[in-house]
């Protein structure tokens, strides 16, 4: 039985085959068995209309071919999609950038849980020896080398002939700084608080709200110990502080202060162009998003909570930020404010803050405060604050 093979591929081909099944290649013409016969030459066709051009096998080789690369560049463009779509937030990079920004000076002056209840700058200073209150707390400082042992010397005073004098320690210059008495210097984020789908982005900027926990790690063990214990031990209890994230280049980091500030403008500014009837197939919450970027996250119990702690640690900058007044003199307000920090001040600091709601609506609300101070003096406050720029503030105007 005669067989026939294409010359390209090897692969099986009818005797009558032009052209190879498998990969498409124009068979030569069967040999077979010649005769000696002079070859049949055909008559000249006669005119007529053209024959069609014989139909050529699909090539089954380049079609798997095709089909691969086609395949590759979808693969392909999904992947370059995938890799250039913006990646959502994660707790990893939140955290990670609210460490940084912790290491920055500001952040952890700003809340460093420090005392002012004596003269720290002083060096030395000489205690009357029936003070037994302030011996008691300078022995622990004296045990941890923050102050050496006292020494009596002679006054010539006839009313009070002996005094004690105190001089600072070797461990004076990590634990005193600016006339306070300091016991931690490092903080850390203990969890991180937001929600990925209120993201949105103003101008070039990814922007998101939310709250980091932040702890101290480092308390200095004298601070265990009372009478010391006692002042300094509301100060090492978790707080919250409202943050806002942006996203440049390649990475998230913390807004600063000016930039979150012009970033509220910049939201403002979108809200009121923008319709109250918000459309639900948005991929994020604009309404949540904005309300957390206005007021990040403060409510009026921690508006209030923010600027009490923030007299209590001398800071009278920040609480001055935290303030609606229009009708007090900037220098009266500061006065004002720097005697309310010194007299928390000489109340040891404050130990709790407890505030109950008594009415209102979304722009103005009251509270009732008990302020409780770490010597065992409490105060009850009536307070009202006022939403400005969504921003919760304690009104001084009235």
């Amino acid at each position: 039985m005669k067989k026939r093979f294409c010359h390209e591929c090897g692969t099986d081909a009818a005797l009558d085959a032009t052209f190879c099944e498998e990969c498409g290649a124009e068979l030569r013409p069967f040999a077979g068995t010649q005769t000696q016969s002079a070859p049949h030459v055909p008559d000249a066709p006669t005119p007529g209309p053209s024959a069609p051009a014989a139909h050529q096998p699909i090539n089954k080789r380049m079609l798997a071919v095709v089909g691969v690369v086609v395949a590759t560049l979808a693969t392909a463009g999904g992947a370059a999609w995938f890799v250039l779509a913006p990646k959502p937030a994660t707790e990893s990079d939140l955290r990670a950038a609210a460490n940084a920004w912790l290491k920055s000076a500001g952040a952890t002056q700003r809340n460093r849980p420090c005392l002012q209840n004596f003269d720290y700058r002083a060096n030395p200073v000489l205690v009357n020896p029936t003070d037994s209150a302030t011996q008691e707390w300078l022995a622990v400082l004296v045990k941890a080398g923050i102050y050496a042992e006292p020494t009596e010397v002679e006054t010539g005073n006839p009313w009070q002939p002996v005094k004690l004098r105190y001089t600072k320690g070797s461990a004076a210059t990590q634990h005193l700084r600016d006339g306070q008495l300091c016991a931690a210097s490092q903080m850390e984020v203990s969890q991180v608080n937001f929600d990925a789908k209120a993201e949105t982005k103003l101008g070039e900027l990814r922007v998101l709200a939310g709250t980091v926990g932040l702890v101290w790690q480092d308390r200095a063990q004298w601070s265990q110990e009372e009478p010391l214990k006692s002042a300094f031990d509301s100060r090492f209890s978790e707080h919250e502080e409202s943050l806002l994230w942006v996203h440049d280049k390649d990475s998230w980091r913390v807004a600063s202060d000016d930039e979150r500030n012009r970033l509220r403008r910049e939201a403002i500014k979108l809200t009121q162009g923008r319709s109250k009837n918000i459309e639900k197939t948005e991929s994020f919450s604009f309404g949540r998003f904005f309300s957390g970027l206005l007021s990040f996250g403060d409510s009026p119990e921690k508006t209030l909570e923010r600027f009490f702690r923030s007299l209590e640690r001398g800071n009278t900058q920040e609480a001055s930020d935290l303030l609606y007044s229009s009708q007090i003199p900037k220098e009266k307000l500061a006065t004002l404010l720097a005697a309310s920090s010194a007299e928390i001040s000489g109340y040891g600091g404050i130990k709790r803050i407890e505030s109950t709601d008594l009415g209102g609506d979304d722009e103005n609300r009251r509270l009732r405060s008990l302020i409780t101070y770490n010597n065992g003096r409490s105060e009850t406050k009536i307070t009202t604050l006022l939403k400005v720029d969504g921003r919760w503030l304690l009104n001084m105007n009235q």
